[in-house]
């Protein structure tokens, strides 16, 4: 955790197993995230200061959770199938109870800010592609179509855009477009890779990843693609970042 412009750094997990995925609470009191302490992937729940950490899901190989805009619910990917050979988007309660399957052939859901619609990634179309869903999984449409992979898809703090990456360029690089997948428009252009792409809440600035200094770390930019500025430095990878 850091402040939004990269000081105050602190650790909130000391582990030897790998933990990712983080998400703040809608109340900012609480923190979800990936975790492999057990061995396989799994999501945990605890508090904003790295306390009382609880495991959420039991079955293994889950990951990229988000909360309800309410916070009352959390959607994450699940491998599934006979050989777990399958991606899907399923929802919980807030404390794990109630796991329900949303969308097949999925994942990597986050929600519109009025809890109405989730955006993800999905290969139904032979590539990674974007879509958008009502939150109960129905009324599926598809809103890139090309021949790259398009990934990281997040909305707007004001609903009207989707945020996301997209190798078009031959690179990873970040986009933005209308909810119809109308209007298309890169933000970073450069012979590196930006993903990972997330706007503050007042919709004013883009934080993202990039490996442009030879590892991955966390940047920020103005929502139009200016002013890009490194928060992190060092020697490791820093990857998803969350406000």
């Amino acid at each position: 955790i850091m402040n939004t412009d990269g000081s105050s750094q602190q650790q909130l997990t000391n582990n030897s197993a790998s933990d990712s995925d983080p998400a703040w609470s809608p109340d900012k009191d609480k923190i979800i995230f990936t975790s492999s302490r057990f061995g396989d992937e799994y999501i945990f729940k605890m508090e904003a200061d790295g306390s009382t950490v609880i495991q959420l899901t039991f079955s293994d190989e889950v990951w990229a959770p988000q909360w309800s805009p309410d916070g009352a619910q959390i959607t994450f990917s699940r491998e599934v199938g006979q050989n777990d050979d399958e991606v899907a988007i399923f929802i919980m309660d807030m404390d794990g109870k109630n796991q329900q399957l949303l969308i097949e052939d999925a994942w990597g859901a986050t929600w519109s800010p009025d809890a109405a619609k989730l955006v993800y990634v999905s290969e139904k179309d032979g590539d990674e592609e974007i879509y958008i869903a009502d939150a109960d999984g129905s009324n599926q449409q598809q809103l890139t179509h090309n021949e790259v992979e398009d990934l990281h898809p997040t909305f707007s703090r004001d609903g009207k855009k989707i945020l996301y990456a997209s190798e078009i360029d031959g690179d990873a690089e970040i986009f933005m477009m209308d909810i119809n997948g109308a209007n298309q428009v890169q933000l970073t252009n450069n012979d590196d890779d930006d993903w990972g792409p997330e706007c503050c809440r007042s919709s004013d600035k883009i934080v993202f990843v990039s490996d442009r200094d030879g590892d991955d770390e966390i940047f920020v930019m103005n929502a139009d693609g200016s002013d890009q500025q490194q928060l992190t430095s060092n020697n490791h990878d820093d990857d998803e970042p969350n406000w």
